[in-house]
């Protein structure tokens, strides 16, 4: 536990964002592929604008989605697997001023994505094929997306138990 999501170095050197931000790409570019959904991930030096555009700069979720007058704000959050439904509360407190002000302009959705370090998805994020096949995906599409996140989150989660006790160098982000 204290490697993988305790550690203070760990936090202080960004160790965790690079596991979190591989898990972001992967779902940003999957959702990509769906016709007139406007993605908008929150990944520096990543081919998608920055979610600012539509949050503005002092709330700022990790991916943005908008097709036609639908907003959805997905913020992901991993974590130890005990701590997921602190995690995930929250988080939600955090939107929920920024819920209340898209909803003047948007049909707003908040969708929390609580992972466990070893790739457990929290209750709390339990309808999440659902709200991947009502923004577009085929069943099969998003039970592959999930699948894909799982495994993405269990590989970073080992290198970075690996490369514990070691100079930490970033590597790129696991994406495929």
């Amino acid at each position: 536990q204290h490697v993988v999501s305790s550690c203070k170095i760990s936090l202080i050197e960004k160790i965790w964002n690079w596991r979190h931000d591989s898990i972001l790409i992967n779902i940003a570019r999957f959702l990509a592929k769906i016709p007139n959904l406007n993605v908008y991930c929150d990944i520096d030096d990543s081919e998608f604008q920055t979610p600012s555009l539509i949050t503005g700069d002092i709330e700022r979720p990790d991916i943005v989605l908008i097709k036609d007058n639908k907003c959805t704000i997905l913020e992901l959050t991993v974590g130890f697997e005990t701590n997921m439904n602190k995690n995930s509360k929250r988080k939600l407190e955090k939107y929920t001023n920024l819920i209340n002000r898209l909803n003047e302009h948007y049909d707003t959705q908040y969708v929390d994505l609580s992972m466990g370090t070893i790739g457990v998805i929290g209750n709390e994020s339990k309808d999440l094929q659902k709200v991947f096949e009502k923004m577009g995906l085929q069943p099969q599409e998003s039970d592959y997306l999930i699948r894909k996140i799982i495994n993405v989150c269990i590989r970073t989660t080992y290198f970075i138990f690996c490369q514990r006790n070691k100079q930490w160098e970033v590597p790129t982000l696991l994406a495929w």
